[in-house]
């Protein structure tokens, strides 16, 4: 139960820290993974969802995680970090860089069935994993069990007091750019079978559903990585990512609205909406600018914000 504000944080900020990555130089291809851990004696261990490109499907899993269980301090940090190093399906090679934030107010439970943090860390270096431990509160046995996890790899030890991050502060930029969103999302023709078609729109119109805050973080991220939709089935997005091609799409895989159009109506039509979708990402673009410097003229320097993003920084 005292992870509730933490919960809460890590829901507020990850699209935050997808963005943080997507501006980077080195502009990789994000994957994201969640795994929520309590204990032996709980409901539940482990819960893996694993690494996906559909950071929208990670946020919709990180808000139906809610804190619970409890009963004595240690947790299942062991098994937890163990298997998120063993399973979570990290891309190889050495042009990849994976990276864990273990997040967390307890020191893990000692089982001796288990690998603890010198194996786990010995395992996660020779995979290349980074592992940054993310101190929530305050606890003194925390705090020595985060730093000895922190000493073993390569990571870097970030803290969250209260478990809550100090909110940025609204801008003029703010109202205009959630109504973008919306525009933007506007643009998006979905494709494939009816029920596909569906989940498409459904998709989108859930994004818009979000806190102010999030849609702008989560439209920045979109902005950095040149995209509306993060996950197939938007035809103006796959076509251009090479997805798929207009010529092996049936007529009843389209929207009502362009069954009945010829190829030369439909890639005019297409090329008028992928026009809109361009001058609207132009445009967010420069309030997304002027809202960044804005706000990190503002962003303590010790806010949990500044720290993943010096950390990522550094990583990346």
């Amino acid at each position: 139960g005292s992870m509730s504000a933490a919960i809460q944080t890590a829901k507020e900020k990850v699209w935050y820290i997808a963005n943080q990555i997507a501006r980077s130089d080195a502009r990789p291809r994000l994957r994201l993974c969640l795994m929520a851990y309590r204990d032996r004696d709980d409901s539940y261990v482990t819960r893996l969802s694993p690494l996906t490109e559909d950071v929208d499907h990670i946020h919709a899993k990180l808000s139906e995680l809610s804190a619970g269980g409890g009963g004595d301090t240690p947790e299942a940090v062991h098994q937890a970090l163990f298997e998120t190093v063993q399973r979570a399906g990290w891309d190889s090679g050495d042009a990849t860089l994976r990276v864990i934030f273990l997040i967390g107010d307890a020191p893990p439970k000692i089982y001796p069935d288990e690998p603890q943090y010198p194996e786990i860390l010995a395992q996660a270096n020779r995979q290349g994993v980074v592992i940054n431990p993310v101190l929530i509160g305050n606890a003194s046995d925390t705090r020595r069990s985060f730093e000895e996890l922190e000493s073993l790899g390569s990571g870097s030890l970030l803290h969250l007091p209260t478990g809550r991050d100090a909110p940025d502060p609204a801008t003029p930029m703010d109202q205009d750019l959630v109504a973008l969103s919306a525009r933007l999302n506007a643009t998006i023709v979905p494709y494939g079978n009816d029920l596909q078609q569906t989940d498409t729109l459904d998709h989108a119109r859930e994004t818009e559903d979000l806190g102010d805050g999030e849609q702008i973080e989560r439209l920045a991220f979109g902005n950095a990585s040149e995209r509306v939709l993060h996950r197939e089935g938007d035809l103006i997005q796959d076509l251009a990512e090479g997805r798929t091609q207009l010529n092996v799409l049936d007529a009843r895989q389209l929207p009502a609205s362009l069954r009945s159009m010829d190829a030369d109506e439909l890639s005019h039509a297409l090329g008028e909406i992928r026009a809109e979708r361009q001058a609207l990402q132009s445009l967010i673009g420069q309030l997304l600018e002027q809202r960044r410097v804005l706000i990190e003229d503002q962003r303590s320097q010790h806010s949990f914000s500044a720290q993943v993003s010096q950390v990522l920084l550094r990583q990346l």
